[in-house]
Parts: C-alpha cells; sequence; structure tokens
C-alpha cells in the first residue's frame, strides 16, 4: 500500500469512528432553559451569571432576572457550569435528548460568603 493509500484509509476510519448520532453525519441538539437564583433567597434571581455547556456561552444581564436559554447543545451527556461574581461556581451534567425543551427548573448558587 502506498504511503498516499495508507493516509487516505486513516482518515476514513477516523471519520467512521467520529460521533454521528443519526446516522446522516447531522449532531441532534436541544434547548435547555432554566433560572439561576441566589440559594440563600430563592425568590431572588442572580442578575449577572455565565452559562456554559459544551461551546454555548450564555451571559445574564439584570433585565433577564435569572432565566436563561441555551440553544442548538448537542445531544448525549454535557456538562453545565454557572458563574457569577461572590457567588460558588454551580456544575452538574445535564443528559440532552432530541425532542421538547429540557427545564432544568430553578438553580440555587451559593453566595461564597456563606450568607
Amino acid at each position: 500500500m502506498t504511503r498516499r493509500a495508507s493516509v487516505l484509509a486513516l482518515f476514513a476510519l477516523l471519520a467512521a469512528c467520529a460521533p454521528n448520532p443519526n446516522g446522516q453525519g447531522v449532531t441532534d441538539t436541544n434547548t435547555i432553559v432554566g433560572t439561576v437564583v441566589d440559594a440563600a433567597h430563592p425568590t431572588e434571581p442572580v442578575n449577572t451569571a455565565t452559562i456554559q455547556i459544551g461551546l454555548q456561552v450564555n451571559r445574564l444581564s439584570p433585565s433577564d432576572k435569572g432565566m436563561f436559554t441555551l440553544n442548538n447543545v448537542p445531544t448525549g451527556t454535557q456538562t453545565i457550569s454557572i458563574s457569577s461574581p461572590g457567588f460558588n461556581t454551580y456544575s452538574a451534567p445535564v443528559v440532552v435528548r432530541k425532542g421538547d425543551p429540557i427545564n432544568l427548573g430553578v438553580i440555587g448558587l451559593q453566595s461564597t460568603t456563606g450568607l
């Protein structure tokens, strides 16, 4: 086998092993929604926060009232991370499946001061 044929065979093998959840070369996605609040005061939304899951990033501003939406999140087990000044970072696995949007509900962030 020539060097070029070997390289092409290697690329074909790698392509065959790549994620291809629906067999058509398109990764399924879904939408994740939720609300970020102060755990010590669950009726008070966190006004500024960064929510990240995979490559999706959403930055909350006071007008969002703690509510977030992440679109086009790939299916599979992902890790969501939420950080905000003055709060401990929240991190948890999320199983993303094709279908209705996933509502994570209310997520309470703990203050770094413990109050």
